[in-house]
C-alpha cells in the first residue's frame, strides 16, 4: 500500500504536469485546427479537402513504412544521453527522410500512370487531376522533418514539454495564417500545400535553435545502430500495420467516393478523432516515457497503467455520449449546408471513443519490452477493420461501412484482455469502472442540443 502511494506521488508530480500541458496544448491545437477549417471550408471547395486527405494518408503510410522507432529508442534507451547514440539516431532519421520522399515520389508517379490508363474509378478521389502534383509538392515534408533535432525526443523523455509546446503551437499558427491568406487570394489547393510545408520547416528550425541540448551531427556508431535497429524492427512492423489501421479507411473510400464526398468524411473524422488524438499525444509524450521509467525502476506498472486508464476512459466516455447526441447539431452550427451529411457521420464515428483503452495498452506493452504484443494488437485491428469496411461498403453501402469503422475495436478487447492477463496486469473491475460516465455525456449532449435548437429558432424568428 505504501509502495503504491509512493508511486502515485511520483506520477502525480511531473508526469501529471506534463499530462496537463500536453492536454492543453493539443486542445488548443485542435481549436486552432477547427477554426482554420471553418475559415478554409468557406474559401475552398470540399473536393480540395478530399485530395489533401488522400495525399496526407499516403505520406503517413510511407512515413510509417520506414519507422524504425528512432524517437522511441531515444526515450527508452539508457544510452540516450551519449553523443554517439544521438548522432547515430539523427543520421538515421535524415536518411529515412530522403527515403520516404523517394517512395512518395514513386507513389505519385504510379498514381499518374494509373490515371492515364483509367485504372481508377473516374469519379473517385484518386482520379482527381490535382492529386499527383500535390503529392510531388509534399515530398518536401519528409525531407524537412528528417532534420528535426533529437532534442525533441530528449525533451519528451524527460517530460520537459514547455518549450515543445511553444514551438509546436507557434509553427501551427504561422502555418494556418499562411494557408488562410493564400486561400483568400488564390482559392487554390496549393494554399494548403505551402502552409503545410512552411509549418514543418519552422518546427525543424525551432527544434535546433529553441531547445536546449547538444547539437546534432552526422555520424554512425555500430553499437548504437544495432541497438536502435534491434528495438526498431518490431516498431517497423507495428508502425506499418498502425499506418494501415489509421489510414486504410481513406484508401478504401478514396477509390469509391468522389473528392467532395471524401472531403465531407474528413471533416466528420476531424472532430470525431480529436479526443483519440489527444490520448495518442499523451501516450507518446507522457504515458510511454513514464511507464518506461517505472519499468526501468522495477516499480508497479499495473498501478500506474490503471491510474492512466481511469482518466483517459472517463474523458472518452463523456465525449462519446456528447458527440453521439450532438453530431448533426455541431456540424450545422460550424459548417455550411454542403457539409450537412458530416453530422450523421460524426454521430456514428463517435462510437470509436468507447475503445480507446487499447491505445494506452500499446504504451504499456512497449514500455515493458513486449513490443510484439503491441504488434499483435494493431495487426488484429487492421485486418478486422479493413476487411469489415470493405465487405460492408460493397454489400450495404457507405453509411454501414462507417459503422464498421466505429465499432470494429469491440472484437479487439478480448485479445487485449488476454495479453494483459499474460503479463499479470489485467483487472476486470478497473476495466469497466468508468463506463457509467457515458450517461453524463449523453445528458450533456441533450442539454446542448436543446439550447442550440432554441437559440436557432429564436434567431430565425428575429430574422438573424
Amino acid at each position: 500500500m505504501f509502495k503504491n502511494a509512493k508511486i502515485k506521488g511520483m506520477f502525480s508530480s511531473k508526469a501529471k504536469q506534463a499530462s496537463l500541458l500536453v492536454f492543453i496544448t493539443y486542445a488548443v491545437a485542435q481549436v486552432l485546427r477547427l477554426g482554420s477549417n471553418l475559415i478554409l471550408t468557406r474559401l475552398l471547395i470540399p473536393d480540395m479537402f478530399g485530395v489533401m486527405a488522400i495525399a496526407y494518408t499516403l505520406i503517413y503510410i510511407v512515413t510509417m513504412l520506414s519507422d524504425v522507432g528512432i524517437g522511441a529508442s531515444i526515450i527508452r534507451s539508457r544510452n540516450s544521453n551519449s553523443t554517439y547514440f544521438l548522432h547515430t539516431a539523427w543520421t538515421m532519421q535524415v536518411i529515412r527522410g530522403f527515403l520516404v520522399a523517394c517512395i512518395l515520389a514513386l507513389a505519385a508517379f504510379t498514381i499518374n500512370s494509373f490515371q492515364i490508363n483509367s485504372i481508377f474509378n473516374t469519379e473517385s478521389a484518386f482520379a482527381d487531376p490535382n492529386l499527383v502534383l500535390v503529392l510531388y509538392g509534399l515530398t518536401l515534408i519528409p525531407i524537412i522533418t528528417g532534420f528535426k533535432s533529437t532534442k525533441v525526443a530528449l525533451a519528451n523523455r524527460n517530460l520537459n514539454l514547455g518549450k515543445l509546446t511553444i514551438m509546436e503551437l507557434s509553427s501551427q499558427v504561422i502555418s494556418i495564417i499562411v494557408m488562410i491568406v493564400l486561400a483568400y487570394y488564390f482559392k487554390s489547393i496549393w494554399a494548403l500545400v505551402v502552409g503545410s510545408i512552411l509549418g514543418n520547416l519552422l518546427t525543424v528550425i525551432l527544434s535546433h535553435l529553441f531547445l536546449q541540448g547538444q547539437s546534432d551531427r552526422f555520424g554512425l556508431n555500430a553499437v548504437a545502430f544495432k541497438e536502435i535497429f534491434n528495438f526498431g524492427k518490431w516498431v517497423l512492423l507495428s508502425s506499418l500495420i498502425t499506418a494501415l489501421l489509421n489510414q486504410g479507411d481513406r484508401l478504401i473510400f478514396g477509390n469509391f467516393l468522389t473528392s467532395e464526398q471524401l472531403g465531407i468524411y474528413s471533416i466528420a473524422l476531424l472532430i470525431s478523432t480529436a479526443i483519440t488524438q489527444i490520448i495518442q499525444q499523451l501516450n507518446a509524450k507522457v504515458f510511454f516515457p513514464k511507464l518506461s521509467s517505472i519499468h526501468r525502476d522495477k516499480q508497479n506498472v499495473k498501478f500506474i497503467y490503471y491510474s492512466i486508464r481511469k482518466k483517459t476512459d472517463l474523458i472518452s466516455y463523456v465525449f462519446f455520449g456528447f458527440l453521439f447526441i450532438t453530431g448533426p447539431v455541431l456540424i450545422n452550427i460550424l459548417f455550411d449546408d454542403r457539409y450537412e451529411y458530416a453530422g450523421v457521420l460524426l454521430s456514428i464515428l463517435s462510437f470509436q471513443l468507447l475503445f480507446t483503452s487499447t491505445i494506452v495498452s500499446g504504451a504499456l506493452y512497449m514500455a515493458i519490452g513486449k513490443i510484439k504484443y503491441h504488434t499483435q494488437i494493431v495487426f488484429s485491428e487492421t485486418i478486422i477493420k479493413l476487411t469489415m469496411i470493405s465487405f460492408l461498403f460493397q454489400t450495404y453501402g457507405f453509411e454501414t461501412a462507417i459503422y464498421g469503422c466505429a465499432l470494429f475495436s469491440i472484437l479487439i478487447i478480448p485479445i487485449d484482455f488476454y495479453l494483459k492477463y499474460k503479463i499479470k496486469v489485467l483487472d476486470l473491475k478497473r476495466e469497466f469502472i468508468t463506463l457509467p460516465f457515458v450517461i453524463p455525456g449523453i445528458l450533456l449532449g441533450i442539454f446542448f442540443s436543446f439550447f442550440a435548437d432554441a437559440f436557432s429558432e429564436l434567431f430565425t424568428n428575429i430574422g438573424l
